[in-house]
């Protein structure tokens, strides 16, 4: 079985400002969904009248999730 690298693959290189545009674009989009929700999580935690270090727990279980969760898409889309 031959090793081809993404360098030499033409099909790879014809479309890589596409699959940068794409990386880019979710780290972009993962910061962002941090931030709102580190910038919501004062209301969140008053109106739920939870205490605030009980409350900061969303802002650790927050990227947990993506994380399974596109590990998880992988493991099915394999």
């Amino acid at each position: 079985m031959e090793s081809t690298s993404f360098v030499n693959n033409p099909e790879i290189q014809k479309h890589r400002w596409w699959i940068l545009i794409a990386v880019c674009s979710f780290t972009f989009m993962s910061t962002l969904d941090g931030s709102i929700v580190n910038i919501a999580l004062p209301v969140m935690s008053s109106t739920m009248h939870v205490p605030m270090n009980k409350a900061e727990w969303v802002v650790s279980i927050y990227p947990q999730y993506y994380l399974c969760l596109l590990n998880f898409h992988y493991w099915i889309f394999l």
